[in-house]
């Protein structure tokens, strides 16, 4: 359940979610996105991109967890 001031605090909150869908950077994102994730892994390899990912903290969290090392492919 979603709580509100009014009925028309509401449909602001609404429209400023469908206006931040709607636009072009935002699309621009998703189908950035859907790319990404539909050449993830080639030729058996994860491809991540900085712009995308944060690689540094990926990273670091992989160290952290398991004994490997990770290292930058261009």
């Amino acid at each position: 359940m979603i709580r509100f001031k009014s009925p028309e605090h509401f449909v602001e909150v609404f429209q400023e979610l469908i206006d931040t869908v709607k636009s072009e950077r935002w699309s621009d994102m998703w189908w950035r996105l859907e790319d990404a994730s539909n050449n993830l892994i080639v030729d058996g390899k994860l491809v991540m991109e900085e712009d995308l990912v944060d690689v540094n903290e990926w990273r670091n969290s992989l160290e952290d967890l398991m004994d490997l090392e990770v290292s930058e492919v261009d």
